[in-house]
C-alpha cells in the first residue's frame, strides 16, 4: 500500500470519524507542529475542524492569517480571478513576513507562547504588533525564487495575491473587532470600526477590495448594508465605483460558497447546525441589499437545497441515534446509553433551531412530536427512569414541556391529559456556533 492510499483512507475516516475521533488527531497534530502534515490530513475536514471551534496552539503562522481566515481554501479551489488565497501559498508568504520583520518576529514568538487560539487578549496584543506592518511587507514584496515550486502557483499571480492579502491584514485590526461583535451577538456595530476597514478602499486593486468585502461579510454579515453605505461616501470623487464594484465581487463569491456547501459532508448535527447558521445569515444579509435583487431567485434555490437538507439530516439523526437505541434497549438505559442519548438530542435540538429559521416549521413540529412521543413511550417500557425522562424531554422539546412530565409524573391520572404539552416544542435558547480558525 503506498503513503498516497494510505493519506486518502485516513481522511476518508476523518470524513466520517465522530467528533471524539477529529479531536484526537487534531491534538495529535497540534503537538507534531507540521504545516505540512496539518495541511494534507485536515484539508477535507476543514468545515468540521471549524464547527468544533478547538482550542489550537497559537503559532504565529495562525496569528499572522487569522484576518484572512475566511479566504483560505485548498488549492483545487483557487482560481485567480476570486478573491480567494490558495493554503500552499501561505508558508511561503509567512517566510517573507518574517524576513521584514526582523527582530519584531521573535518578540511576537515570545509574546504568544503557550497562548491558544481562544486566548482573545493574546491575539489582539499580538496582532496590533503583527498585521499592520505584516501587510506593509507583503504588498511591496517581490515574488521569491521558488515561488512556483512550493506553491505550485505560476509567478505571475504573486504580485496581485500578496497586495491584496496585504490590503487585508492591514485592516487586520478592525477586522477582527467586528467579528468579535457579531460572534458575540451585537445588534449594532461600531460604525466608526466599519469605516477604518473602507477607509483607503478606494486606492486598493479590486482583488483587494472584494477579499476585504468578503472577510466582512463572511464574518460579520450584518455590516454589510454599512459597508456599502460608507463605500457610497468615503474616499475620492469618481472612486466608489470601484469600491461598489469589489463589494459585488465579494458578494458573488460568497454566494459560490453558498451554492457549493449545498452539498456538506458527512457532519454531525450539531456541526450542521453551526454551517447553517451561517450560512442563512449571510443568505439574508445578501437578499436583504436592495443592491443584489437579481441574486434573490438563487437565494432561493439555496435555502431550499438547505431545507431539504436539514431536514433529511434530522430524520437520519432523529431514527439512528434516539429512536432505534431506546427500542432496542433491554432494561433501563445505562448511565452512558443516556449521556449519548442527550448528547444526540442536543445536537438535533441545535439543528432543528437552524433550521426553522430557513422554512418547514410545521415539519419540525411534527418530528419533535415524534421523538417526545417515543421517549414517553420508553419511559413507560421502563427503559428511562422519571429523571432521564424529563432531562431528554427537556433537551428535544423544552423546559415547559418537561415541566408538563414531571407534573404528569406526580400525578398518573393527568399522564394522558398532559401527554399534548409534553410534546410541544416551545422556543429555547440558541446554541452558540463560532467558527475557530482554520489556519
Amino acid at each position: 500500500m503506498t503513503v498516497a492510499t494510505d493519506m486518502r483512507g485516513l481522511r476518508q475516516d476523518l470524513r466520517d470519524a465522530p467528533e471524539s475521533k477529529l479531536r484526537e488527531v487534531i491534538s495529535v497534530l497540534d503537538q507534531a507542529a507540521s504545516a505540512a502534515a496539518n495541511q494534507a490530513i485536515l484539508d477535507p475536514v476543514r468545515a468540521r475542524v471549524a464547527s468544533l471551534n478547538l482550542a489550537r496552539p497559537l503559532r504565529l503562522t495562525r496569528l499572522l492569517f487569522l484576518p484572512i481566515d475566511p479566504l483560505i481554501v485548498p488549492p483545487r479551489g483557487w482560481r485567480a480571478d476570486q478573491p480567494v488565497v490558495p493554503r500552499t501559498a501561505l508558508g511561503p508568504l509567512a517566510q517573507l513576513a518574517r524576513a521584514g520583520t526582523g527582530p519584531l518576529w521573535a518578540e511576537i514568538e515570545a509574546m504568544i507562547a503557550g497562548h491558544d487560539t481562544h486566548d482573545m487578549k493574546a491575539i489582539s496584543r499580538a496582532g496590533e504588533a503583527l498585521w499592520p506592518r505584516a501587510g506593509a511587507i507583503l504588498a511591496a514584496a517581490v515574488a521569491p525564487a521558488d515561488w512556483r515550486e512550493a506553491t505550485g502557483l505560476p509567478v505571475p499571480v504573486f504580485a496581485p495575491l500578496a497586495q491584496a492579502i496585504g490590503a487585508v491584514l492591514r485592516r487586520g485590526v478592525d477586522l477582527r473587532l467586528l467579528a468579535r461583535e457579531a460572534a458575540i451577538g451585537a445588534l449594532l456595530l461600531d460604525r466608526a470600526v466599519v469605516a477604518r476597514v473602507v477607509a483607503g478602499m478606494d486606492q486598493e486593486p479590486d482583488l483587494a477590495c472584494a477579499m476585504i468585502a468578503r472577510v466582512v461579510l463572511a464574518s460579520t454579515p450584518n455590516a454589510a448594508p454599512m459597508l456599502r453605505d460608507l463605500a457610497m461616501t468615503t474616499g475620492r470623487p469618481g472612486s466608489h465605483a470601484a469600491l461598489i464594484r469589489g463589494l459585488a465581487r465579494g458578494m458573488e463569491t460568497i454566494l459560490e460558497d453558498l451554492d457549493q456547501d449545498g452539498a456538506i459532508g458527512p457532519c454531525t448535527p450539531m456541526e450542521l447546525a453551526a454551517e447553517v447558521a451561517r450560512m442563512t445569515a449571510l443568505a439574508r444579509e445578501i437578499e436583504g441589499d436592495v443592491a443584489a435583487k437579481k441574486h434573490r431567485p438563487r437565494l432561493k434555490a439555496i435555502r431550499d437545497r438547505l431545507s431539504a437538507l436539514c431536514r433529511s439530516r434530522f430524520t437520519e439523526g432523529l431514527t439512528g441515534d434516539i429512536i432505534a437505541p431506546l427500542a432496542e434497549a433491554v432494561g433501563p438505559v445505562d448511565p452512558a446509553g443516556q449521556t449519548r442519548l442527550e448528547s444526540a438530542a442536543r445536537g438535533l435540538r441545535a439543528l432543528e433551531l437552524a433550521a426553522r429559521k430557513i422554512g418547514d416549521a410545521a415539519g419540525y413540529d411534527a418530528l419533535t412530536e415524534r421523538a417526545a412521543r417515543v421517549v414517553r413511550d420508553a419511559a413507560a417500557a421502563g427503559t428511562l427512569t422519571p429523571i432521564r425522562h424529563c432531562r431528554l424531554i427537556e433537551i428535544i422539546a423544552g423546559p415547559e414541556a418537561a415541566e408538563a412530565v414531571y407534573r404528569s409524573q406526580k400525578s398518573p391520572a393527568g399522564l394522558s391529559a398532559s401527554a399534548g404539552l409534553a410534546v410541544a416544542a416551545p422556543p429555547a435558547p440558541q446554541v452558540p456556533t463560532t467558527a475557530a480558525p482554520s489556519v
